[in-house]
């Protein structure tokens, strides 16, 4: 009865499957870090992992709870993906510069435990949903990118409203061209006028790209459309006549200051509206407003053109305020612990830290790590996309193949960081174990849409087993002779090469 009621997506295996799958998966993750020999970022980044596929679910529930419970807590998600991330450029920095290429093994192997853990805690959560691989991590990135809006918003805000404070630390560099001192602080009559026009012109433009992308007309009740659409190209040409006079307006104030007028006695005459020219209060809303704009009709623009449709207004407007109102609470709630994680900031660059700290505020700072978090999520949603577009994540068996895909970039990345042969070989295995037996399991439950006997499972797992000794034992021997023969044992190129063969030999051996 509730899941008919709340849609919730069917599992594509068994749960016995479902169970052998996470049990080689957990498996695999440990053979990493025991390799890489850091737990945490492994931990954090498999429960990232896990909590956005919850997410995927609850979302594909297509309910407006659903829908306003993933909003909510996305910004959550987000800050997880940043946490996953900085864990390793934590162990990794500083980096001296005479070690920059020594370095690299080790951050290939930090960075893949880390993509591995979480695209594999990820996959792991698709196998309880049918539609991960038809859709649904597309309908989560378009999720993604409107819930984005507000806590970019937010964030805007606090960088403008702290511009003064973050020019004042010099590792920002925000000045070197006097671009933003001109901006929000001209120094002379000529430079206000002209940049204030400037502005001007911008949020024009911006609210121009507003009315060209929102779906203002389509949200109009029927009765109404044909005077709001009359509204709006009115407004539209109105605005386009503003934009004409402010670029004339500044071409003839650039004219006049090549030409040597004094427009410093001219700004004598009227101060008053020199003053409102050079008012830093009302230029910064003005690049407020202009940034708004453009980040609003982006994230409009983007929607229609990966859905082809007008979504509701539900679907538009509420994710964004949801997630702006999770992060402002987050924010608030955990300012205490940014003063606490300084603590664990690596000597070299906590000054740097703590001086953005201070310019941003530690609201501003978990403000900007929630927008980095979720522009990441919208780069792996993208990449996940992909991947399904070009067939590499199978539509009946995309979790499985999630999983399995994670631990072969992870197999890759010990390989290069210098891992024996044996333990890549091991998580090569165990990529083809998962993905062979999520095939099997998902065939089982098209064909029956219920628990297959446990004979039935029993049979699926050996053959996947045999499948993947099979492949390892043929890997090995190419590792020991072929390619042992061409570059000198124990060699980071030599793992990764054997590695990579490997995968190819089995899943050869998966296809006949």
């Amino acid at each position: 009865m509730l899941r008919g009621r709340l849609s919730i997506p069917e599992p594509n295996v068994t749960r016995s499957t479902a169970a052998l799958i996470a049990l080689a998966v957990a498996v695999g993750i440990w053979l990493l870090t025991t390799v890489v020999g850091r737990t945490l970022p492994a931990l954090v980044a498999g429960c990232s992992g896990v909590t956005v596929g919850a997410l995927t679910i609850l979302r594909d529930t297509e309910t407006p709870v659903g829908l306003a419970i993933t909003a909510l807590l996305l910004p959550i998600g987000g800050g997880s993906v940043v946490a996953a991330v900085v864990l390793p450029v934590r162990v990794l920095v500083p980096v001296p510069v005479d070690a920059i290429l020594a370095t690299i093994p080790t951050a290939i192997g930090l960075f893949g435990l880390v993509g591995a853990a979480w695209l594999a805690g990820f996959g792991v959560l698709g196998l309880f949903n049918t539609t991960v691989g038809s859709g649904s991590v597309a309908d989560m990135w378009v999720v993604n990118n409107k819930a984005a809006v507000g806590p970019g918003i937010i964030f805007a805000g606090i960088l403008v409203g702290r511009f003064d404070a973050l020019r004042q630390v010099p590792s920002v560099g925000f000045d070197s061209l006097g671009i933003t001192s001109a901006l929000l602080a001209p120094r002379n009559a000529a430079v206000a006028m002209i940049t204030f026009l400037v502005l001007c012109s911008f949020v024009i433009a911006g609210v121009q790209l507003i009315l060209a992308a929102a779906p203002i007309v389509q949200l109009t009740p029927q009765t109404s459309q044909a005077r709001v659409e009359a509204g709006v190209k009115q407004l539209s040409q109105l605005l386009n006549g503003s934009l004409w006079v402010i670029v004339l307006l500044t071409v003839v104030g650039i004219v006049a200051v090549v030409s040597s007028v004094d427009i410093t006695a001219i700004a004598g005459r009227y101060p008053t509206l020199f003053g409102l020219f050079a008012a830093p209060g009302l230029r910064r809303m003005l690049l407020v407003a202009f940034g708004g704009a453009v980040l609003i009709a982006a994230v409009f623009g983007g929607v229609q053109l990966v859905t082809g449709r007008i979504a509701s207004t539900v679907g538009w407007f509420v994710p964004g305020l949801l997630a702006g109102a999770t992060t402002g609470a987050l924010a608030v709630v955990g300012t205490p612990a940014v003063s606490m994680l300084h603590t664990r900031v690596p000597a070299a660059v906590s000054p740097v830290v703590e001086q953005l700290t201070i310019a941003l505020t530690p609201a501003g700072v978990i403000a900007g790590g929630i927008v980095i978090g979720m522009s990441l999520l919208t780069v792996i949603f993208g990449v996940v996309i992909l991947g399904s577009g070009i067939n590499y994540f199978p539509v009946e068996t995309a979790g499985s193949a999630m999983a399995a895909t994670g631990l072969a970039i992870g197999a890759i990345a010990i390989g290069i960081f210098g891992a024996s042969g044996l333990t890549v070989f091991a998580l090569v295995g165990l990529s083809v174990f998962v993905w062979d037996i999520g095939d099997r399991g998902a065939t089982t439950w098209a064909e029956l849409q219920t628990e297959s006997p446990p004979q039935i499972e029993l049979i699926h797992t050996l053959s996947a087993a045999i499948v993947t000794i099979v492949g390892i034992a043929v890997a090995w021997v190419l590792y020991a002779t072929v390619l042992g023969n061409v570059v000198s044992a124990g060699g980071t190129v030599l793992a990764m090469l054997a590695a990579m063969l490997s995968v190819v030999v089995i899943l050869a051996a998966i296809q006949g």
